[in-house]
């Protein structure tokens, strides 16, 4: 059967005016609006990653830091809908994990935020190792006073529009084994399409699978720093 091809990247921060123009193009309602700021500041640290296929974006991903508390937010993920069904989005919780483990250190709080309504989203969230967190720190409802869900969120009787999950430890070390394993002979993983059958050929270019495998096999079995 014929396949595609896509690959996977770090952006860099000079392109996040096209990431951003992507996120409006797309207006996703699922994903949380992001300033330009925030997209250029992780795509600086190394924490933002696209997808693309022939140059066009068809996936976007990011981490983002929470100011003064210790805990960054994995975010922002829109995976468009020419590929989904291949498991770029669990890739990419894969690769990001990977990456606040190496840029942040092992000790950084790593969570994500789900809309309810998103089954996929939290399916996928969890798939890749990140438990319910019923009494999320205080300082991840400030952002709520502004949000434009503020009034719908309010009369549903929630805080949040959304739900919190954080990844224990002992997860972050399985999501990055699996990662290291999905890759474990080249950077090139393929993927076939639960449903049509249809075979996506994934190349992840990045350091984190070439010159810092050593550190992350070092993180999988259990070692800190």
């Amino acid at each position: 059967m014929p396949y595609r091809t896509c690959e996977i990247r770090a952006a860099k921060g000079s392109e996040a005016e096209k990431i951003h123009d992507y996120y409006q193009a797309k207006n996703d309602v699922n994903v949380l609006p992001r300033p330009l700021k925030d997209l250029r500041e992780s795509a600086e640290k190394g924490l933002f990653f696209v997808a693309e296929t022939n140059a066009a974006l068809i996936a976007v991903s990011g981490v983002f830091d929470l100011g003064p508390i210790p805990y960054v937010e994995l975010g922002g993920t829109f995976v468009d809908g020419i590929v989904r069904g291949f498991g770029i989005q669990e890739l990419l919780f894969r690769l990001r994990i990977a990456s606040v483990i190496l840029n942040e250190g092992p000790e950084m709080g790593i969570l994500t935020a789900v809309d309810p309504s998103n089954q996929a989203s939290t399916h996928n969230a969890v798939k890749c190792g990140f438990n319910e967190w019923p009494n999320p720190v205080s300082e991840l409802f400030e952002p709520c006073e502004s949000c434009p869900k503020r009034q719908e969120t309010q009369a549903k009787g929630r805080r949040c529009c959304c739900e919190f999950y954080i990844l224990p430890e002992a997860n972050a070390r399985r999501e990055v084994q699996n990662l290291l394993d999905a890759a474990a002979s080249s950077c090139t993983i393929r993927r076939t399409h639960k449903e049509t059958g249809e075979n996506l050929v994934i190349e992840i270019r990045s350091q984190l699978l070439t010159e810092n495998r050593a550190l992350l096999v070092a993180f999988a079995a259990g070692e800190k720093w």
